[in-house]
This record gives structure tokens, C-alpha cells and sequence, in this order.
């Protein structure tokens, strides 16, 4: 992760090629990975996962914030965001566009949309999901 100006990069990288068997248009070039950061941005927090992800963090551990790196366009994600985790729609961040050609997976987003602090201080868990393209009607995104 990367702070240029008012705004965040979150680079992710595997140790695997990123797979695109559903042929994702450019950008993204990738399918089947999804990675979800949260991000502790302060005390207190949300200590359960997204729906679909079947995580809970410890209480010292809670998030304040998460980001999608999806290889579907924000546009789609903010949506299934709002049908499937409308409680959450005020801190989950999902950037515009995410990259995954030629290399990691990386997508820039507003640091204003992230909340206040210096981001080298916070802290970070990141889980890489499978990505449904039809998932669940009460998972985002993911497949159980």
C-alpha cells in the first residue's frame, strides 16, 4: 500500500499467475481471485467479515474499513454491496477499477474514503476469496 497525494494504492501480489477463465475485460484480465483487505483504522470497529467471507476477527483486531479488489467494475460491486451488506455500505470501499494485467493485482482509492490518519500506522489483513460470478443471494461476491 502506497499514499500519492490524497490517494491509496493497494498492490497485492501471489504467488500463483492470475487466472481469467471468464476472459475479464482490461483492466482487470483476472476472475477467479478477490482479495478484501480490512483495515483498522482507529479503536473499536466491526470484528465480522463481509457476508460470504465466514470471518470474525478477534475484538483487538476489528476493521473500521474494507476494501474490494474485484475484478468486476466498482459500479457492479457497489451494488451487490448495497443489495447484500446495505449496513455496511458506508465502510466498504471498492475502487473504481482494479488492475490485474501483467502482473499483481492493484487498484487506487480516495484516501478521504479510507478516514483519518496516517495509513502507515494502521493495520491490515487482507483474505484472498474465491470471486462468484453468481453467487449466493446473501454472499458478496463469494463462493462457501
Amino acid at each position: 500500500m502506497k499514499q500519492v497525494g490524497d490517494q491509496v494504492t493497494f498492490t497485492i501480489s501471489v504467488n500463483s499467475d492470475l487466472e481469467d477463465p471468464w476472459a475479464m475485460p482490461a483492466p482487470a484480465a483476472f476472475s477467479v481471485q478477490m482479495a478484501i483487505i480490512h483495515v483498522q483504522t482507529g479503536k473499536g470497529g466491526l470484528v465480522k467479515g463481509i457476508p460470504g467471507t465466514n470471518v470474525v476477527f478477534a475484538p483487538e483486531d476489528a476493521w473500521n474499513r474494507v476494501v474490494i479488489l474485484a475484478p468486476q467494475p466498482g459500479r457492479p460491486v457497489r451494488a451487490e454491496v448495497k443489495q447484500k451488506a446495505a449496513d455496511l455500505k458506508d465502510v466498504v470501499v471498492v475502487p473504481n477499477e482494479t488492475r490485474g494485467v501483467g502482473g499483481p493485482s492493484a487498484a487506487r482509492v480516495a484516501k478521504k474514503d479510507l478516514g483519518e490518519g496516517d495509513i502507515t500506522k494502521w493495520g491490515y489483513q487482507v483474505i484472498m476469496q474465491s470471486n462468484e460470478g453468481f453467487p449466493d443471494k446473501a454472499d458478496v461476491l463469494t463462493a462457501r
